[in-house]
């Protein structure tokens, strides 16, 4: 054989193993869809601006990305589908009427607006009901602990007679501190509209930055614009699922997201290993530090709850709580891992769901012997029928 033809074989044998290559990485991207950007058609699908409009009228917040739905009451299914009683007063606390006196003002994310539970089976009412404090509740789904501070710095000025401010932080909050649109970090059919506040974590020092999408987007294409704007800068950005189909696989392996997963697989459980990333670390304590001292600036006591997604993480946060707690004795710093509880029954499912009834319950009791022992609050009373 020729000198020609074997290169000219060797030529078309490297075609065939790169063009070979080159369609495992095309079916790859096809059925690991969440490792990479959502294409145009899917960001099309998920931007209905009717949809959009009514968030805009019912659920927008310039500064804080979004809101709790205001003087509105209405029955949802929780992730078991039974139905489940939300109301809302007309500041947006999980309440029903206008809260006159207030002992306690607490902020954060699902967990303490009560996600998939009744009004009367989340935290904030149990831990009302036990110590015969009035606890506002202004916790609000999908908040980072930055939204949530945020929020407490709105709200407070209401209460002027409010002794204790409780910020919730579950250990998956670390996360999305640095994530300005929720949609790049979530499924963009979950939070097409979620743009945020964020704390920005490259650089040397974390900095607050504003909400992207204020004001607020009005049109389709701007909507869209900033849309994939947010998916290409995003701190949680994925690379996109296009041709040459290997480039695109060789740059998930780069991404934070991926990385992180790696660690997490290595490590085995659920644990959140952000926790153990300088920067986020320092994003979230920087955050927490703001709250700590918002909370005294409107003569409350603080309180930083660190609560566990579920029963297969109980450590992550030890490290961060343990430090806030040495560097501001003033503050009462909890990690419900600390917690004496029946950890199976923590979750409504197991591991998945939010917190059951019980769950709420223990996160509840937990924080008011806290209080009592602290002496922020007077002895907890015991409900009838405990």
């Amino acid at each position: 054989m020729t000198g020609r033809k074997k290169l000219l074989l060797a030529t078309v044998m490297a075609v065939l193993l790169l063009g070979s290559a080159e369609l495992m990485a095309f079916l790859f991207t096809r059925t690991h869809g969440n490792l990479f950007r959502p294409g145009p058609e899917v960001v099309a699908q998920a931007l209905d601006m009717a949809a959009y409009r009514e968030f805009l009228a019912t659920r927008y917040d310039q500064e804080l990305g979004w809101r709790n739905p205001r003087a509105t009451s209405m029955l949802l299914e929780n992730c078991l589908g039974e139905p489940k009683r939300y109301t809302w007063n007309a500041a947006g606390a999980r309440a029903d009427g206008e809260l006159r006196v207030v002992d306690i003002v607490a902020v954060g994310d699902s967990f303490t607006h009560g996600h998939d539970a009744a009004d009367s089976e989340t935290y904030p009412y149990r831990l009302q009901q036990i110590t015969g404090a009035v606890v506002a509740n202004y916790g609000v789904s999908g908040f980072d602990p930055l939204q949530a501070t945020l929020q407490f710095e709105r709200v407070a000025p209401r209460h002027a007679e409010a002794r204790v401010a409780i910020l919730g932080v579950m250990y998956e909050n670390i996360a999305r501190l640095p994530n300005a649109f929720r949609g790049a970090y979530r499924p963009i059919s979950k939070e097409p509209f979620g743009f945020k506040p964020f704390v920005d974590v490259v650089g040397p020092e974390p900095v607050i930055r504003a909400n992207p999408n204020a004001p607020p987007a009005v049109t389709p294409e701007e909507l869209r614009a900033r849309v994939e704007t947010a998916l290409e800068s995003d701190y949680w950005r994925l690379p996109r699922a296009s041709f040459p189909y290997l480039a695109g696989i060789a740059e998930v392996t780069t991404t934070r997201l991926f990385l992180f997963q790696v660690k997490k697989r290595l490590r085995g459980g659920d644990a959140f290993v952000e926790f153990e990333d300088p920067p986020l670390a320092a994003g979230l304590r920087r955050v927490i530090e703001r709250f700590l001292s918002s909370a005294q600036a409107q003569g409350m006591a603080p309180v930083v709850l660190f609560l566990p997604e579920n029963r297969q993480d109980l450590r992550s946060a030890a490290g961060l709580a343990a430090a806030l707690e040495e560097d501001h004795p003033g503050a009462l710093i909890l990690d419900l891992a600390d917690a004496a509880l029946a950890w199976e029954r923590y979750s409504l499912n197991g591991t998945r769901c939010h917190p059951s009834p019980y769950g709420y319950e223990q996160i509840a009791r937990h924080v008011a012997a806290a209080l009592v022992e602290r002496g922020l609050i007077e002895e907890a009373v015991r409900t009838a029928g405990d």
